[in-house]
This record gives structure tokens, sequence and C-alpha cells, in this order.
């Protein structure tokens, strides 16, 4: 009885390891698609000499996070990061600091909120972003926005 109940134990955890490391493989159109975005952040920020950047969560259109904003936003960081060209303000930073000053607390930034959260974190430019699925297509809406002047440098979609 141990046995057979030992051999469908370890028969679910092979499903449950297969299944994990099939989950990387699934979806390779988006992580293409974050690559391809980071390409033309990157190629626009070098332009405008921007070097100090905060990337915030992307949020659904009613600007609540989820899961899915919080990979695509990490994903971008990392791929900005890693081409050792820019610096990049810490997520745990940007949002103590978004809580002290009450900014977005809708969850939506506006103008002025950016240029604030920008004085205060000394960087030239910030990340925002919005996903939506739209019959089971995740559209990443993308724009950075200069935070000594508010003005959209770079816009993608």
């Amino acid at each position: 009885m141990k046995a057979k109940y030992l051999f469908y134990l370890s028969l679910f955890f092979l499903q449950f390891c297969a299944y994990q490391n099939n989950t990387k493989e699934t979806n390779p159109n988006l992580y293409n698609a974050l690559d391809s975005l980071s390409l033309s952040l990157s190629q626009k920020l070098e332009k405008y000499n921007i070097n100090t950047l905060a990337v915030m969560k992307y949020t659904d259109t009613d600007g609540k996070n989820n899961a899915i904003g919080s990979y695509i936003s990490d994903e971008i960081m990392l791929q900005l990061f890693l081409k050792e060209t820019f610096q990049i303000i810490e997520r745990q930073q940007i949002d103590y600091i978004i809580n002290e000053q009450k900014l977005g607390s809708s969850g939506l930034l506006n103008e002025d909120s950016v240029i604030e959260i920008g004085n205060i974190l000394s960087v030239d430019a910030i990340i925002l972003g919005t996903i939506s699925d739209i019959n089971n297509n995740i559209i990443i809406n993308t724009k950075v926005v200069s935070s000594g002047t508010g003005q959209i440098i770079f816009m993608d979609k």
C-alpha cells in the first residue's frame, strides 16, 4: 500500500516539475515582445541622454496591480539593467516614496505626481505602462515621461 502511495506521489511530483519547466517556453511571444520593447526603450533613452530612471509597476487600465504587470515591469527593468548603460532606482524605493507622499493613491499617476516622484528620486525619466487583455492577447502600452518637464519622450504598444 505504501509503495503504491509513494508511486502516485512521485508521479504527481514529476508531472508538477515537468509543467514548471514548460511554463518558461509556453509564451515566447511575450518574451520576444518585451525584448523588442526594451531595445526600443534603450535606444530612445540613449538618444535623449537619459541615465537614471525609475520603472513603475505596469497596471491594468483601471490602475490596479497584477502578476503579469509585475512580470512585465521586472523584465523591462532587467533588460535595461543588463545593458549596463542606465542607473535604475529599485522598486521598493519607488513604492516607499509613492506611499509616503500619498502619490498615485488611485493607482493612476498624473503628470504632476510623475514630476514629483522624479524629483524626489532624482531620476531623469520614469517608465510607465498599462496592460490589457483583449481576446486573450496581452496589449502592453509603455511610455517614458521626463521627470523634469512631464513631457512624454517615448510611447510604444
